[in-house]
């Protein structure tokens, strides 16, 4: 009897959230048709064209006591544009909960610039101001969620994970410590450098592997319409869309170009919104096997195809070999496209099996303070000699057009910089924390944890060794409202201990111990969706 009783306040609270569910789903393209700076890489990249599309993809779900609109971007970072979301929904889209946003990015290095004002850059280059590029992102996004919005219509939905690879860690581990090598050696010259060192050359008698492994495990989230037809999937795997590097001049999706063209044979009319997990220290290649890459890709496609993919996307003025490059490149991409789709198909056809009408919809946002790593008191001192050396260096007035766009660039990306170390240790040494965001998502038996940062991937592992359900899908490069706007990465302790790019205090303004203070704090909230 008592079991029974059990058993019917069970039903009777999880009928207090659950609700007929309601799907939308719309895209946006994001491409403005101009040209921009392409951040990642740290370098003067001007665009020069369009080699395919990009998008905002954008899924609604909504059971009428709550609602979540998930948005994925094929930018490098959501930098500052969630804020601008809100605003711009808040004034001309009052149908839509303004503050029920959840915004991610793919981390294509190929796409339009949301970080670098062109301050001192000749106006004649043509290239758009990161303020005006965010601006237009925010209001394709909200452009789109309003289509999305009304085109919600009752469906089903249902989840599973599928088993492959997508990724593998790019850091590898040396013996010593490369900094400390002759001048002139390999890995002296390293910025960065210690006893690891992202891509290093493996074929070094101190390489000993990689810092951690590989993540195999793919998430997918499935909607349907009433009539079980598959409308669209939300994939949250632990790769970024980072295949062609910074060889590319054009702007794109990177491999899920690739993955979407694969789609539409099969699948015509389905949306894919990607997400990437625990992905700071994966990469989706791999060194030790590169000439057997090479002769592979090679082999399994038409040479002819990727070497008209190169063609295309030639520019006047590219430097020898990278038309080459970029042809191997896109046989990547076909490759991993073709690894996702299998996965997809394998996943699919036990995941459907189970579909759900109604559905527990519940969100939380958190607000967190981190702690920090602290900033050095050379690192202070460069900053200062930073600022004191621009003050007597002013913006180029002659030379060509890239050679002032390149000089100007960097000068004002070098002066911010250093004002925003200053800022960071100002704060640091008062006891500041590193403001930043959560969000969580709970769909039924499945959930959604955000973060900004570049999130090494033993922190995901933690989240989801220790959440109460049965899949959670960690979201990094997620855009926050109030706090930092880009979290750089989040490396783990064995990873500070190597030291290496993706693991420097440059670069990690999060230390390890704040890692853990972000997974603690993520299971916290998630035990709390749960409830």
């Amino acid at each position: 009897m008592k079991q029974a009783v059990f058993i019917f306040v069970c039903l009777a609270v999880l009928s207090v959230f659950a609700a007929p569910l309601k799907i939308g789903w719309a895209m946006e393209s994001i491409d403005p048709g101009k040209r921009s700076i392409m951040p990642g890489y740290g370098y003067f990249r001007p665009s020069e064209g369009s080699g395919d599309p990009i998008y905002a993809t954008v899924l609604v779900l909504d059971n009428g006591k709550e609602s979540v609109i998930f948005v994925s971007l094929d930018i490098l970072n959501p930098v500052d544009i969630s804020p601008r979301v809100r605003a711009i929904a808040k004034k001309i889209a009052p149908e839509l909960p303004a503050d029920r946003f959840f915004i991610n990015a793919t981390h294509t290095h190929s796409s339009i610039n949301v970080y670098y004002p062109m301050t001192g850059v000749p106006a004649e280059l043509g290239l758009m101001d990161s303020e005006d590029i965010k601006n237009m992102i925010a209001g394709k996004i909200v452009a789109a969620a309003q289509k999305a919005w009304a085109n919600r219509k009752n469906g089903k939905i249902a989840y599973g994970y599928g088993l492959g690879a997508t990724s593998f860690n790019r850091r590898n581990v040396y013996a010593g410590d490369l900094s400390k090598r002759p001048k002139g050696q390999y890995g002296s010259s390293v910025a960065y450098a210690g006893r690891a060192l992202i891509l290093g050359r493996t074929n070094d008698a101190e390489f000993e592997g990689w810092e951690s492994g590989s993540e195999n495990f793919i998430n997918f989230l499935f909607t349907y319409d009433m009539n079980d037809k598959l409308t669209g999937f939300i994939i949250n795997a632990p790769v970024t869309a980072q295949i062609y590097s910074g060889h590319m001049r054009k702007y794109t999706s990177d491999f899920w170009h690739d993955v979407r063209e694969i789609f539409k044979k099969k699948y015509p009319g389905v949306y894919i919104l990607p997400q990437a997990s625990g992905a700071g220290d994966t990469i989706p290649f791999q060194v030790h096997y590169t000439q057997a890459e090479k002769r592979r890709i090679a082999m399994k496609y038409d040479k002819k195809v990727l070497d008209a993919y190169g063609r295309k996307c030639a520019y006047p003025g590219i430097p020898d070999g990278w038309e080459e490059y970029l042809a191997y490149r896109k046989g990547m991409c076909m490759d991993i496209a073709e690894r996702i789709f299998n996965i997809f198909e394998d996943t699919y056809k036990w995941a459907s099996k189970s579909k759900q009408s109604e559905v527990v919809l519940r969100y939380k946002l958190l607000n967190l303070d981190l702690t920090p790593t602290p900033i050095p008191a050379d690192r202070v001192a460069n900053a200062k000699a930073t600022l004191e050396k621009y003050k007597k260096v002013p913006y180029k007035t002659d030379g060509t057009l890239m050679e002032r766009g390149k000089f100007n660039f960097n000068r004002t990306k070098a002066i911010n910089n250093a004002k925003s170390t200053l800022e960071c240790a100002a704060h640091y040494s008062k006891g500041g924390k590193y403001a930043t965001e959560v969000r969580l998502v709970r769909v039924g038996d499945i959930a959604f944890a955000s973060n900004a940062f570049e999130l090494f991937m033993d922190y995901m592992h933690r989240i989801q060794g220790r959440s109460p359900f049965v899949q959670t899908f960690v979201v990094e490069l997620a855009g926050v409202e109030k706090g930092n706007p880009s979290g750089g990465y989040l490396a783990t302790e064995r990873a500070e201990k190597n030291r290496g790019y993706s693991a420097t205090l440059n670069q990690c303004p999060v230390s390890s111990k704040g890692g853990q203070e972000l997974v603690d704090a993520t299971v916290k909230g998630l035990k709390e969706l749960y409830k």
